[in-house]
């Protein structure tokens, strides 16, 4: 007499149990890829208010990232083929929480491979009669019930903030999540902090008498003014010489384009000009 027939049944039922098991860990395992890429998200845009990252350090960042979500993929992987649970684990999952079986569950697995060898020389009788008590004890008994969901519930409130926290972000301040998502989706494009002045200068292109003094005048207006300036002078095919530094001097906030912003000018007299010359100025980063 064989017990292969009810076996097959509880191993049915066992290798559905796996493939919930399989399931669950797959959703952990998303559901923490998710947490931890929105609560990056969240965090690297924050990061963007005080300093865009250079080149370098967002390559790192974006490499890191890759890294963590390529280890939880591969981890989902390896738990759910080598380090899938065997029947045996599930069945003693099953009976802890179903202690009505009084081990009838594990027991007629256990028996049930050792059918072929049977050393102790078991009655096949008593291994049939042993499966069949099994299944009729575990009729009506939901075997994923014995999985546990906690884990799944932790990583899907860890997602809902990673997650929720992203879409709050987009929605409260869309410019700085489009600025964040454009500067680490594009990690080696280079995005220099803006300058936060103007510069103009005056009399710019124009032609002098000769002899007269020729007056420059450099405007610079926003803020963190720079407190000095240089003029870049050459005559025609000559060298550039540089003029200055030229100190900055403050002026009147009469004609500034909005409350609030600095206004400075740097005034230089270049004396009875013999020559033609081209000239520039730089005052800080412009």
């Amino acid at each position: 007499m064989s017990p292969m027939p009810g076996y097959s049944q509880l191993i049915d039922r066992l290798k559905d149990m796996r493939r919930r098991w399989i399931a669950i860990e797959w959703v952990s395992q998303l559901s923490l890829l998710i947490a931890a890429m929105g609560i990056a998200f969240v965090l690297l845009s924050l990061m963007l208010v005080l300093v865009v990252p250079s080149v370098a350090v967002r390559v790192g960042i974006v490499s890191a990232l890759g890294c963590v979500a390529l280890g939880l993929i591969f981890w989902a992987v390896a738990k759910s083929t080598v380090r899938a649970p065997k029947y045996s684990h599930l069945a003693l999952a099953v009976e802890r929480c179903n202690p009505e079986l009084k081990n009838r569950l594990i027991a007629s697995l256990q028996l049930a491979d050792r059918v072929r060898a049977n050393p102790e020389g078991y009655s096949l009788d008593l291994i049939d009669l042993t499966i069949r008590q099994a299944m009729e004890m575990c009729d009506g008994i939901d075997f994923s019930r014995a999985l546990g969901r906690a884990r799944v519930k932790h990583s899907a409130r860890l997602a809902g903030i990673g997650l929720g926290g992203a879409l709050l972000l987009a929605i409260l301040f869309p410019g700085l999540a489009s600025r964040s998502w454009e500067a680490y989706s594009n990690p080696l494009t280079d995005y220099s902090a803006p300058i936060p002045y103007d510069l103009s200068v005056e009399p710019g292109s124009v032609e002098a008498v000769k002899f007269d003094d020729f007056k420059i005048t450099a405007r610079v207006s926003g803020s963190n003014l720079p407190v000095a300036a240089t003029i870049h002078q050459r005559t025609v095919g000559g060298d550039w010489r540089l003029i200055g530094p030229v100190a900055a001097i403050a002026i009147a906030n009469h004609a500034g384009p909005s409350e609030g912003t600095e206004q400075a000018e740097f005034r230089q007299t270049i004396p009875q000009l013999k020559h033609d010359f081209e000239y520039f100025v730089t005052a800080g980063d412009r």
